[in-house]
């Protein structure tokens, strides 16, 4: 009976390890998304713009929350590629 508690609580720990890791690498993933479309406007001289900077604050600050809520993270890092990108324009912009 020992060793059946003992598996299935051996079993339950790989799990939430995995789960962690797997939590981690999305938030890492976010992150580096996050740093790389930044770049991408300074290059592209778009980095100050209002709106853009704005959302690229909402999304860093929401990666940088703990506990992070990864769903909206990703969604406000999505938003910032997406506007980056020109897909989603700044109001009053062509």
């Amino acid at each position: 009976e020992i060793d059946r508690a003992l598996a299935a609580a051996t079993q339950a720990a790989s799990q939430v390890v995995q789960w962690a890791d797997e939590t981690f690498d999305e938030w890492d993933l976010l992150r580096a998304r996050l740093k790389t479309y930044r770049l991408r406007a300074v290059r592209r001289d778009r980095a100050t713009r209002p709106e853009l900077a704005a959302r690229h604050e909402h999304a860093r600050q929401l990666l940088e929350t703990a506990p992070c809520d990864l769903h909206r993270a990703g969604e406000a890092v999505r938003q910032y590629m997406s506007m980056e990108r020109g897909d989603d324009p700044e109001p009053g912009m062509s």
